[in-house]
């Protein structure tokens, strides 16, 4: 659970929503779609402010030249943005492919 602070930074009535395909009949509100990706964002800054605390360690200890640091998780939820998909089950290329990127080089692979 990402602390209040986080919370903070993405009011819910300042988040735009993407648009809706037509015909589609959402079963909650517009706020609480808005608070639901206010949430989904919180908690996605307070894992890469994480992240970053161990990436930082890794340089102040003189260890970041030994060490890989790899980062996995799925792919997120759906939070309406694609045809109106509300779920993580989904096969959309975007979703299921996971680039690495050298945080050096920037060389990318998959």
């Amino acid at each position: 659970m990402a602390p209040k602070r986080y919370f903070d930074l993405y009011p819910p009535e300042c988040i735009e929503l993407p648009p809706q395909q037509p015909g589609w009949t959402p079963t909650f509100t517009k706020r609480e779609h808005q608070e639901m990706v206010s949430h989904y964002y919180a908690a996605t800054t307070f894992v890469d402010t994480q992240v970053g605390k161990v990436l930082n360690a890794l340089g102040r200890l003189d260890l970041k030249q030994n060490t890989i640091a790899v980062l996995f998780g799925d792919h997120g939820n759906g939070l309406g943005e694609r045809d109106s998909f509300f779920a993580k089950g989904n096969l959309w290329k975007r979703s299921l492919r996971t680039p690495i990127e050298d945080s050096e080089t920037g060389a990318r692979g998959r």
